[in-house]
């Protein structure tokens, strides 16, 4: 499995606590797949995050958005389900990515793990 760091900038926390918004995370995982993804899927893929994805949770800290959230925009999205099928795997390298640096900070017993910038490992 690849490793993926998520070093979070200072001033891209929220006030709330210092946690981590969604939008740093997303653009951590943009970093990320940039090299993965091919030019054209990239840029589509940042059209869907900005018009699709951003609005709704980009402010919000990730730890904050639900699975009850996602399913909602989905739902939202039923007369476009182009923009729901695009927007699905963003969601997923976004999420994925979080969760892992999330069980590393606990493995590593970080003092937060909403604000925890650790380095995850494979898995």
């Amino acid at each position: 499995m690849t490793t993926v760091a998520v070093h979070v900038h200072p001033d891209a926390s929220s006030a709330r606590g210092g946690e981590t918004l969604f939008e740093t995370v997303a653009e951590e995982a943009f970093r990320h797949y940039a090299r993965v993804w091919k030019p054209g899927t990239l840029a589509v893929n940042r059209v869907y995050l900005r018009k699709q994805i951003l609005p709704w949770f980009g402010s919000r800290p990730i730890t904050e958005v639900t699975r009850t959230d996602v399913q909602r925009r989905f739902a939202s999205l039923h007369t476009t389900p182009a923009a729901a099928d695009r927007s699905l795997p963003i969601l997923s390298v976004i999420f994925a990515m979080f969760s892992r640096a999330a069980r590393r900070c606990r493995a590593c017993r970080c003092p937060s793990s909403r604000a925890c910038s650790a380095t995850p490992g494979p898995g």
